[in-house]
């Protein structure tokens, strides 16, 4: 089983302690096909048997989560979201027109050891009546970037997201990656998911992509971009996690310091008002900035 829940934090009841959770669970899972195994495997635990929002198939919850049912999100968890990547691939498209060339890769010429026929003499050598007094510079070919980001996208998503804005700041985290890979670098790609009730906190980290992985955009696009990853798939591993989370499935949260790494780019949680197309692609090129070189 490629998945395995720890109790990170577990502090005494204190007066003194605010906005400090005593009690943090987390749930680490390999891959996207791994949330699968969980959902199908895991029962709810009995404080939270009564929840069932993952599976409601009311006109309201149609237009909230961009599905019909939980049935038709563990389809497109499966195979993947191409119609929502053709859609995405828009916004990654008006960033490209502002950024530089991609610099896939430098040529970087070193000169071969002495020899008697090349490109350019060594003066030295020709004068002291060296016969091998000629070198060349063949170019080598190597990555400008090929550093390894670690991109944590956090899916806590307000209720009041409207499930184009979930869709919204999805596409531009997917450009971001897409990006990044398209610049040389190699990311490896994480999502969060945190709720937070009374003093407890429950957190899950799924792998959506090694850093040795190529893309699987249609895959990333529905863990990364749907509303369904996040009010249907993350819903029905909040109902099966070890706190009771009460029935508004308790409050979206960010990751707590014991699960980050210094060097993480993090995507933070949805937590305040929706942003435009052009204030995404402004957030967007802010982050971009940090490794690509862009002359605004």
């Amino acid at each position: 089983m490629a998945y395995r829940t720890n109790l990170i934090r577990d502090l005494k009841p204190s007066k003194r302690r605010r906005r400090r959770s005593e009690q943090v669970w987390h749930t680490e899972l390999e891959s996207i096909d791994d949330i699968r195994t969980l959902i199908r495997n895991e029962p709810k635990p009995e404080h939270n048997s009564y929840l069932n929002a993952s599976n409601a198939e009311d006109s309201h919850r149609t237009k909230w989560t961009g599905t019909k049912s939980y049935r038709d999100a563990d389809k497109l968890l499966l195979s993947g979201w191409e119609e929502g990547r053709k859609s995405a691939a828009g916004i990654k498209a008006r960033m490209e027109k502002l950024l530089p060339a991609k610099p896939d890769q430098s040529f970087e010429p070193e000169p071969t050891p002495m020899q008697d026929s090349g490109e350019e003499v060594d003066i030295g050598e020709f004068l002291s009546g060296a016969p091998d007094c000629w070198v060349d510079f063949p170019h080598q070919i190597r990555p400008k970037a090929g550093r390894i980001i670690r991109v944590v996208v956090c899916g806590g998503i307000s209720c009041s997201y409207s499930a184009k804005a979930i869709e919204r700041r999805g596409a531009v985290a997917l450009a971001l990656i897409d990006l990044l890979e398209s610049y040389g670098y190699r990311t490896e790609v994480l999502l969060q998911f945190g709720t937070a009730r009374d003093d407890k906190e429950y957190h899950a980290t799924i792998v959506l992509k090694e850093a040795d992985q190529p893309l699987d955009l249609d895959r990333l696009t529905f863990a990364i971009v749907h509303p369904s990853m996040f009010r249907r798939v993350v819903f029905a591993v909040f109902e099966r996690c070890p706190i009771p989370i009460g029935g508004t499935y308790g409050t979206p949260t960010n990751l707590p310091k014991e699960l980050t790494q210094e060097g993480d780019l993090v995507l933070g949680a949805a937590l305040a008002k929706e942003s435009t197309d052009e204030e995404a692609v402004e957030a967007l090129l802010e982050i971009a900035k940090e490794y690509i070189e862009i002359d605004l």
